[in-house]
């Protein structure tokens, strides 16, 4: 099957969006009184709020925050000696499960601020791989489908032999009426 060249700008169009909508997307944030967090999903997937893959966490603080932790489950991952902190992690590394992650800011005259939510981490799995490039593929074979079908429905194009055969007999038609 040889494909046309609008069809092969249609399949490349999908590619693009695919590939878009895989890359680096913010998740969500907690926001509290003086303190910030934010995910930022670098490869994976957090369908239905489980998170399995790679992901970025960026924490942040008032001005007047000087130091930042940040813990999983009650214990340190990460910590700064200012008011940003930022942290990639893979779920894999840790267990599956429901995971409390809790951001502590000083704002050095010894009080502290904290934020804290809850989220799901699952092990990366063929499975979810496996959906992602099903979809993906189906929707690419629905687009080039609806597009091959709404190309059809238009008028077809005449072609350049069409088009003279009918000046021809549009001249001739003139030429036996004023004669």
């Amino acid at each position: 099957m040889k494909l046309r060249n609008s069809d092969k700008f249609i399949f490349l169009l999908l590619i693009i969006a695919t590939i878009i909508s895989l890359q680096t997307t913010l998740i969500r944030g907690q926001n509290s009184e003086k303190l910030s967090i934010s995910f930022k999903k670098n490869l994976g997937s957090n369908f239905g709020g489980n998170w399995s893959g790679d992901f970025t966490i960026k924490c942040a603080g008032d001005e007047d925050i000087v130091a930042l932790e940040l813990f999983f489950n009650g214990t340190q991952v990460a910590s700064a000696l200012s008011n940003f902190l930022e942290y990639r992690f893979h779920t894999e590394d840790f267990g599956d499960g429901i995971w409390n992650i809790t951001l502590k800011g000083n704002d050095g005259s010894g009080v502290i601020y904290q934020t804290t939510l809850l989220q799901n981490f699952l092990k990366p799995d063929i499975k979810i791989i496996s959906y992602i490039l099903i979809i993906t593929f189906v929707v690419t074979l629905i687009g080039v489908g609806l597009y091959r079908d709404f190309k059809d429905k238009r008028k077809p194009k005449k072609t350049p032999e069409e088009i003279k055969k009918r000046i021809r007999i549009d001249i001739d038609n003139d030429l036996q009426k004023n004669f």
